[in-house]
């Protein structure tokens, strides 16, 4: 009879030895799931962060476009009211424009070739 106890002794043994192995692998689990609550948070983090950059952006480009279209509407009207005044009264400062940028375009593609013969024609960009 004590053949019987001592199976049954080492049957508790044994299954004390596997149930502190499944503890030991459940602990190792949850550990395991603490560290990916972790990194999931602070991916969601990152991802939040990351968005309201990219919405910063989005509002910056919008501003610039908004920004560039006034600028492309005025320009576009001053060169309307350019022609007309050229085409029109004639005005002397209108033309001193047209002119100056003129002899400029020459100087910048040939600069010395044309810096004396600008100066002849253009009387008015001589500052002596």
């Amino acid at each position: 009879m004590w053949w019987l106890w001592r199976a049954c002794v080492c049957g508790c043994v044994q299954v004390e030895k596997e149930k502190e192995a499944l503890r030991m692998e459940l602990n190792k689990a949850k550990q395991q799931i603490k560290e990916a609550d972790t990194a999931i948070g602070s991916q969601k983090a990152e991802i939040e962060k990351l968005n309201h950059i990219i919405n910063e952006a989005d509002q910056e480009r919008i501003r610039q476009k908004k920004e560039y279209d006034v600028v492309v509407n005025e320009r576009d009207i001053l060169g309307t009211q350019v022609g007309v005044v050229v085409g029109g009264r004639r005005n002397g400062s209108a033309l001193t424009v047209l002119h100056t940028g003129r002899p400029f375009q020459e100087v910048a593609s040939h600069p010395q070739s044309t810096c004396s013969s600008t100066l002849r024609r253009e009387p008015f960009l001589n500052f002596e």
